[in-house]
């Protein structure tokens, strides 16, 4: 009598469990496919992924360069179920800069794995919010950023002492990387908390965990949760990587807090906040009730991170510069030794007398390109580009490197040659009046460091080049420059090397 019923149930179950199976299947079909067909051209992809296994994971902004040769300097990507509009020259880039252009893409692994997620600056998306953040930020960059004495004095005590440990090995082979880092990341340091606030080993430690964190989110790591969000809600391995990274970056910021604070009591007096700091002026607004936590967090991350992985992608492409160009390096050295006394060290207002230096800094930004594929944008409004309809919310990606490397504006693109930056006077161009060169970015989410990068990058090229010259440790095996064998992530890094320095004096 029971046989007939459970048959029934068996044959209910089955097509229960079918039709929901068909259900699931139509609509993970649907969310793939849920975008607004943009009409731009662009490679054709593989059904559901779209181009994202085409897209060169170690070298994408050669594959986008060579994809533009295909179908122009605006095109489309598709990966998996969103269109991506890809720019790849310098007047379509420029046409980026208005306010259509400057919001952010979400993304769930970024989001999840930085103190404040999103509420910061860098993945924050274009609204009242944002521009506050960045207010307060210039606020507590400015004193830096005008007080030229100040900046010049944070960066030449750290300078010095990178160029004491280069020194310290007598002539034998080394990795510059470790000692670059430390005075990179002290910089920093101070310029958030100031400098009342001493730079312990554990700033250093934390720092480069956060850096290694950002370049695994970078390289892919967690993807899956920007294709389907809802599977954080599983607690996959990935999503607790990605909180587990958040709480350490948490408890880094609110040690580096306590610390600040704790200075400021210690004094009995305002010394700390007295002097415009990031933090101080976090704080002041935190305090006034215009910020929460999260977004005092999200900027000490975010500056701690951007702020030394930019300048360590440039300083160590300029060693490795210097020793596969020593014809450069050598110019360099006597053109600073003839400019600088040998008892004293270059500072800010000794540029104009150092020309070729300037433009052997504007060549590094040029010729490495050390974010090649810069930050993704987002329309923040139905808008256009060239001739093309861009929709509301559209991921903007813009290959700086391509730019770079245009020939119509640099002439023999792949050599490095610093006098493209010198006029016929034998002056050097400024940044700004460089055509097709935008190495912090553009329009309203450019990089708000800008003046500080150039200053301390100036001051440790001329510094170092005044007290010692860069040799490699095998003349028979220089460490390459090309970015084939570089790990590129959020920027560019090169592989170890090793190198070895001689001290110069005043004949260098």
């Amino acid at each position: 009598m029971f046989l007939p019923l459970a048959r029934d149930s068996c044959k209910m179950a089955a097509v229960l469990i079918t039709g929901s199976l068909v259900v699931g299947i139509f609509f993970l079909i649907a969310f793939l496919f849920r975008w607004r067909k943009i009409d731009i051209p662009g490679p054709k992809g593989i059904p559901l992924i779209g181009n994202a296994l085409q897209l060169s994971k170690d070298l994408p902004y050669i594959q986008i360069q060579e994809w533009a040769k295909e179908f122009g300097n605006v095109f489309k990507l598709q990966l998996f179920r969103e269109e991506v509009v890809v720019c790849s020259d310098y007047e379509t880039i420029m046409m980026t800069r208005s306010d259509d252009f400057a919001g952010r893409p979400k993304s769930w692994r970024f989001t999840l794995s930085i103190p404040g997620g999103d509420k910061a600056i860098l993945f924050q998306d274009f609204n009242q919010s944002l521009k506050l953040m960045r207010k307060l930020t210039v606020r507590g960059l400015k004193q830096y950023g005008e007080a030229s004495d100040r900046i010049v004095d944070i960066s030449l005590e750290s300078i010095e002492e990178c160029i004491t440990e280069f020194l310290s090995h007598n002539g034998e082979a080394f990795n510059p990387i470790i000692p670059l880092d430390r005075c990179i990341t002290k910089f920093i340091m101070n310029l958030m908390l100031g400098e009342n606030v001493d730079f312990i080993e554990d700033d250093f430690v934390a720092v480069e965990k956060m850096q290694r964190g950002m370049e695994h989110m970078a390289q892919g790591s967690g993807q899956e949760l920007d294709i389907f969000p809802w599977l954080r809600h599983f607690g996959t391995k990935s999503y607790r990587v990605l909180m587990e990274m958040n709480k350490a970056g948490c408890d880094s910021c609110k040690t580096w807090i306590d610390r600040y604070r704790s200075k400021s009591e210690e004094s009995n007096s305002n010394d700390t906040k007295s002097i415009t700091t990031v933090l101080g002026v976090l704080l002041t607004a935190y305090d006034d009730g215009l910020i929460d936590m999260d977004n005092v967090n999200g900027v000490l991350f975010e500056t701690a991170v951007a702020g030394t992985l930019t300048t360590k992608a440039h300083l160590d492409c300029f060693i490795l510069l210097m020793l596969n160009y020593p014809d450069v390096q050598e110019r360099l050295i006597a053109e600073i030794q003839a400019a600088i006394p040998a008892d004293k060290s270059p500072t800010l207002a000794d540029r104009e007398k150092l020309p070729f230096t300037e433009a052997v800094i504007l060549e590094n930004f040029r010729f490495m390109s050390p974010a090649p594929l810069g930050v993704a944008h987002k329309t923040t409004c139905n808008t256009t580009l060239r001739r093309y309809k861009i929709p509301k919310d559209t991921q903007i990606w813009t290959n700086v490197w391509a730019a770079h490397h245009d020939p119509r504006y640099f002439t023999d693109p792949l050599t490095f040659k610093p006098e493209r930056f010198l006029n016929s006077d034998g002056k050097a161009y400024k940044l700004a009046d460089v055509k097709s060169l935008f190495p912090f970015g553009v329009g309203k989410r450019s990089c708000l460091g800008e003046k500080i990068g150039m200053d301390r990058i100036f001051l440790f090229v001329s510094n170092m080049m005044h007290r010692l010259r860069f040799v490699p440790a095998n003349k028979n095996n220089i460490p390459s420059c090309d970015l084939k064998t570089f790990n590129t992530a959020i920027t560019y890094q090169s592989p170890p090397f090793c190198l070895k320095v001689e001290p110069l004096d005043k004949n260098g």
